[in-house]
């Protein structure tokens, strides 16, 4: 997906990125009293990213897996039904007259 082109997956994107950032930086930084970030805080930002970002692209994997499969389904369900409608238009349009 190409994010800039289209407006709502840019908005999207920054809100996934503002909420990462302030969840990490929450957990992660405890002591505004320096410039830089101590090692401890460093070390855990990078795990908290690493884990978010681990966990996101789980999701997204498992998300387009039921998609693919709802959307199959429909798509057989579809197929089902319109073949459905042509044999009823076909027994319509030339009936059968049983034999006695």
């Amino acid at each position: 997906m190409d994010i800039g082109q289209d407006p709502k997956s840019i908005r999207d994107f920054l809100l996934l990125y503002n909420k990462l950032t302030e969840n990490c930086f929450n957990r992660c930084v405890s002591n505004l009293n320096y410039r830089d970030l101590t090692n401890a805080e460093e070390n855990c930002l990078n795990c908290c990213i690493d884990k978010n970002f681990l966990v996101n692209h789980s999701v997204m994997r498992v998300f387009m897996e039921i998609q693919t499969k709802k959307n199959q389904q429909q798509q057989e369900l579809m197929t089902s039904q319109q073949a459905t409608k042509e044999d009823v238009t076909t027994n319509v349009q030339d009936p059968q007259i049983p034999s006695k």
